[in-house]
């Protein structure tokens, strides 16, 4: 059940819903019901988008299960991805102006950039997990910010910085236990440019960014003590990834705990 979850990328939609929750707590605001639903449905639309457009340049079989699954059933979840994009567009009524207008903008943006590689039929290459990081970052502060009565701009860099440098850690650790795969199908990513080892030491970089940010927020402004022992928290389970790979490349039990990782500021919440 987790494992289709994971390869449906149900696990990343749930994830985006539960981080932007937790930014909404530490903001003094709340989501409502659709605004929540819409984020989960377009967050889910672009990783499948995104698992199909690999799929299709892949002529063979592809190497790895979440691809050789889109494969299989490319069309019925291409039908899907266009009836979640027909809800999104109904949902849009339910929602605050604010959101509507931000969620617009960033729309916009991740369609120009996917029409853009679609059109000069390029492969994301070395920008590809780095474009993704930034974008569900986004994803995630776009409703807290537009509801927000108080804008704290600190706040909001501080957020958005950790949580980039979170998804985009994750995305290059999974890029480095996949770069054998991702080899055999021609498929984008930086680990395949910059070498495995270099990517993890990138990785190692950032995880250690995290904790010096957080020492230092915790230090010097104790009232935003909970959002950085949570962020902590998640860069720490990140960094598992790398100390123990061997056992979580045992059924690719790094893909579901990097997911799920986005699900543990549901602590915060509750």
């Amino acid at each position: 059940m987790l494992r289709y979850l994971n390869i449906l990328s149900l696990d990343v939609a749930i994830g985006a819903c539960v981080c932007s929750h937790f930014v909404a707590k530490v903001m003094g605001t709340t989501l409502e019901s659709a605004t929540t639903l819409l984020l989960g449905l377009t967050v889910w639309v672009i990783y499948t988008f995104d698992h199909l457009n690999d799929a299709r340049h892949i002529v063979h079989r592809a190497s790895t299960e979440r691809h050789r699954f889109h494969q299989k059933h490319f069309n019925i979840l291409a039908f899907a991805c266009i009836l979640c994009l027909l809800l999104c567009g109904w949902l849009t009524q339910y929602i605050a102006p604010a959101t509507l207008v931000y969620g617009t903008i960033l729309g916009s943006i991740v369609l120009a950039y996917f029409m853009f590689l679609y059109w000069l039929k390029l492969k994301a290459s070395y920008h590809k997990e780095i474009s993704i990081a930034l974008i569900y970052a986004a994803g995630i502060m776009l409703a807290p910010l537009s509801t927000s009565q108080v804008l704290n701009v600190a706040l909001v860099l501080i957020i958005y910085i950790q949580f980039v440098l979170i998804a985009l850690s994750n995305l290059l650790i999974f890029s480095s236990y996949e770069v054998i795969p991702d080899t055999k199908d021609a498929s984008a990513s930086l680990c395949r440019i910059i070498g495995v080892g270099n990517c993890q030491k990138l990785v190692w970089a950032m995880l250690i960014g995290q904790i010096v940010i957080a020492a230092l927020v915790i230090t010097t402004i104790p009232e935003w003590s909970m959002l950085e022992w949570v962020l902590l928290g998640m860069a720490l389970v990140t960094g598992s990834l790398l100390v123990f790979r061997r056992v979580m490349i045992k059924g690719d039990t790094y893909r579901l705990v990097g997911d799920g990782v986005f699900i543990l500021p549901i602590i915060a919440i509750l």
